[in-house]
């Protein structure tokens, strides 16, 4: 760990006899699962209680006593674990003492000279940036960067879970079945068999007999190589939000300019749970006075703490939309000016709208009607206020249900004229680290229902998932898997699913490679390699490449960078990002179709895909 204390005591030749006085001992008695604690070493600089109830809003510590006495203890002075604490670690990460630090390993804590690297965090679709901090080829630590996402800030798991790329476990070598066992190969044994198998499957079924499924980690020059490699990737069929109204499958706006917002609306999604440092954020704009809004099924923290919480029955989101945009325009809340201008097919919509009275959807939705009515007054009465929602609304749902949700989101945020303006949008919040850029490499990342939907295929490569752990039946998942000809499974352990294949190749964790990731703002941001690989693992892009030239389609890749131009080359709304502008800038966020343009923070300022005005989209 870095301790300030310490190296500015030797910067400055301090002597310790000089300012030798009394000293307090702490009795303490704390066993939390992520902080070891230590009040003897505390100079009381107040930094950990000011990140915890200023920007966290958790105030699980605190300055107690006064005068010489003052320590920092937990709330009540009880256990750290105890006192609402989230585990997020930003405490640690501004104590310049060592008097908290993490407790992730078996590594003896001690102040260490590291090499830091700059990345990004790969746990959700907020794309936080942070520092690996690598000792040789060990990564010993990580701290919060300063990135357009988080601002200085992690979550627990973006703080803490970072053991796995040490763990002995890893694979090192590819692995290829003979008879009942899995045996260690060459990766030209592993690319032998896979090539040979698939030539004589693809011969005897038809290209339609191979398919792909990934999980949402990988990178973006990863997901473009693997929907190259397998032609079609089979997946879930991707909830494209906002794709009959407004055209992008994105958010509109950036994750920032919650801050702005006079009035939040979230539906369907848990920010604390799914995306903590916009929750973090969210909580900081409430505090500020911000109003909240919280449409659910589930009781969540923020619920709890909304102004408006509306706990809906499953599968009314639909209705309780349509009762808002009638108070809405009812009570004359819309903007008639931006309607006028902007959009089409209003009439349409208020004719629909009229059967979705507060009254008559209160009963169906099993919530209040005057709550209903509240929620809407606070969303259009506000200037500003985004609308967040993730794929948590969707979840379970037909793609028809689901995309009327959607729809009818952005239907009540144009009749508000809160589309195309900063503090505002129709924002999805994507749950994998990189699942929007999957969506845009032309990928569909994989749900247990994919793997209900493969009829036919007789080769399957799984990159990345581990459906058997992951399924509600996993006998009934490994008895599917087992149905198949030939199974290819890339991943970093020999998991659950691994074990059932014919061949297994090593993957590398993020902090083994270069490449890009896309969080949900369409932030496009670099992956940086740390620290080298164990064994014979390979990045995975160089493993897709590698499989590409064995089967004849091309010479390969000599870098992630040269994946990337040419993903540049055939996705126009990347066409101006680079390499070297993302090292210059931090990020760019899509659309940046020349290497002039300066990206895009806000959608649909101007224009909409299909003209000048957004058309609305009737749902019922």
């Amino acid at each position: 760990y870095d301790c300030k204390l310490y190296e500015y005591s030797n910067q400055y030749d301090v002597k310790p006899a000089r300012i030798a006085g009394d000293i307090n001992h702490v009795e303490y008695n704390d066993n939390h699962p992520y902080v070891v604690r230590d009040p003897n070493k505390c100079i009381l600089c107040g930094l950990c209680v000011r990140v915890c109830s200023e920007v966290m809003g958790v105030t699980a510590l605190g300055l107690v006593h006064r005068g010489f006495d003052t320590v920092v203890q937990p709330a009540l002075e009880n256990p750290l674990e105890e006192s609402g604490c989230i585990s997020c670690g930003n405490c640690i990460s501004v104590c310049p003492t060592g008097a908290l630090l993490p407790k992730v390993t078996a590594r003896k804590p001690i102040p260490l000279k590291t090499d830091k690297t700059l990345t990004t965090c790969t746990h959700c679709g907020v794309g936080c940036e942070l520092e690996l901090l690598t000792k040789g080829d060990a990564v010993v630590g990580v701290e919060p960067a300063f990135g357009a996402a988080n601002k200085g800030i992690l979550c627990v798991k973006g703080k803490f879970e970072y053991d796995f790329v040490n763990d002995v476990n890893r694979l090192k070598t590819p692995l290829i079945r003979k008879g009942d066992q899995l045996v260690e190969a060459s990766w030209d044994e592993a690319f032998e068999r896979i090539v040979n198998r698939v030539g004589e499957i693809k011969g005897k079924y038809g290209s339609e007999a191979l398919a792909g499924l990934t999980g949402t980690h990988g990178t973006n020059e990863e997901y473009y190589l693997f929907q190259k490699l397998v032609g079609s990737t089979i997946g879930a069929a991707p909830v494209v939000p906002q794709v009959l109204t407004l055209g992008a499958g994105a958010m509109t706006n950036s994750l920032s300019e919650v801050m702005e917002a006079n009035a939040i609306l979230i539906v369907g999604s848990d920010p604390d749970q799914e995306h903590p440092i916009l929750g973090a954020r969210i909580g900081q704009a409430v505090r500020k006075e911000s109003k909240l809004v919280v449409i659910h099924t589930d009781e969540t923290k923020l619920a709890k703490e909304a102004d408006v919480s509306l706990k809906i029955k499953p599968g009314t989101y639909v209705s309780v939309l349509n009762s808002l945009i009638h108070v809405i325009i009812e009570e004359n809340l819309l903007d008639a000016e931006y309607v006028a201008a902007k959009v089409e097919g209003f009439e349409e919509l208020k004719n629909l709208v009229k059967t979705y009275s507060p009254e008559k959807v209160a009963k169906d939705c099993g919530v209040e009607e005057e709550l209903i009515r509240k929620a809407a007054r606070l969303y259009g009465q506000a200037a500003k206020a985004p609308i967040y929602y993730s794929d948590g609304l969707t979840k379970g749902q037909s793609q028809e249900v689901a995309s009327a949700c959607v729809n009818d989101l952005a239907n009540l945020a144009l009749i508000c004229g809160k589309i195309g303006k900063s503090g505002c949008g129709v924002n999805l919040l994507r749950r994998g680290s990189n699942l929007q850029g999957a969506y845009d490499m032309g990928v569909s990342p994989a749900d247990a229902a994919s793997y209900q939907n493969l009829a036919g295929v007789k080769a399957l490569y799984i990159m990345g998932d581990d459906p058997v752990a992951l399924a509600q039946d996993a006998p009934q998942m490994e008895a599917l898997l087992k149905d198949f000809e030939f199974l290819i499974v890339q991943d970093l352990f020999l998991t659950e699913t691994a074990k059932l294949a014919d061949v297994v190749l090593p993957g590398a964790s993020l902090a083994e490679k270069d490449g890009t990731f896309t969080n949900s703002e369409r932030r496009v941001q670099r992956i940086r390699k740390a620290v080298k690989s164990k064994g014979a693992v390979k990045a995975d892009w160089m493993i897709l490449g590698e499989l590409l030239k064995n089967l004849g389609q091309g010479k390969g890749y000599g870098s992630s960078e040269e994946i990337f131009d040419e993903i540049r080359q055939t996705t126009p709304f990347y066409a101006g990002i680079t390499y070297g502008r993302l090292d210059e800038l931090g990020s760019l966020q899509w659309p940046c179709p020349t290497t002039d343009h300066t990206g895009t923070p806000i959608l649909y300022t101007e224009d909409f895909p299909k003209g000048n005005k957004a058309q609305l989209v009737l749902v019922k």
